[in-house]
């Protein structure tokens, strides 16, 4: 009689999962890209917290992140069906933009130069938000 898996104290301690085979996602393309595209996105949000004396550990980043992704969410559709350049370079400029938007509307004093430019994509956000 076997033991219900509820029982068991690792019911998938049986499987055999081999590295390959627990990411096979990983071997297509689309998956790598958006994969290098946030991590793109993260280092570059590491900087501008940096250049701003924020620690990644204070409390107030998560709110940011999440508000930050909202204006991404809103604004990405937009700068993409404008077709203003490559997905993997353009992602992490408008993420960017979106976070310093925030910082500053939180009271955070954010230098012009610690944001990249991009005078195309800066003058649609501006429109849009």
């Amino acid at each position: 009689m076997s033991v219900p898996l509820c029982i068991r104290a690792n019911p998938w301690a049986d499987l055999e999962v081999s590295e390959a085979v627990a990411d096979e996602w990983g071997q297509d393309p689309s998956v790598r890209l958006m994969r290098k595209v946030f991590e793109s996105m993260e280092a570059a949000q590491k900087l501008l917290l940096e250049e701003v004396g924020v620690s990644t550990f204070d409390q107030r980043v998560r709110g940011w992140r999440e508000k930050a992704r909202d204006c991404f969410e809103r604004s990405w559709p937009v700068v993409m069906d404008r077709g203003l350049g490559a997905a993997e370079d353009l992602a992490t400029h408008v993420y960017v933009r979106c976070l310093a938007r925030v910082l500053v509307s939180e009271g955070v004093k954010v230098p012009a130069d610690a944001v990249p430019m991009n005078d195309k994509v800066d003058r649609l956000l501006e429109d849009m938000l």
